[in-house]
């Protein structure tokens, strides 16, 4: 699931660490985008990827279904 960054099927505090781990990176790349947090992905972690996961929070897999 999208924004679900420690596949735990579900978007809450764990994903947000993920997310903060790489805030303002700059260096995301292929295969795995800075483990997902580059959601979009354009290279950089940044607040288009924080309201992201706003968007998804607290949303387990039933939200998208």
């Amino acid at each position: 699931m999208e924004a679900d960054l420690n596949g735990d099927d579900f978007v809450d505090y764990f994903d947000l660490s993920v997310l903060t781990r790489f805030w303002q990176e700059t260096n995301c790349h292929e295969p795995d985008w800075c483990l997902g947090a580059d959601s979009e992905p354009d290279g950089d972690v940044d607040w288009v990827d924080y309201i992201f996961m706003a968007n998804r929070w607290l949303c387990d897999w039933n939200c998208f279904n």
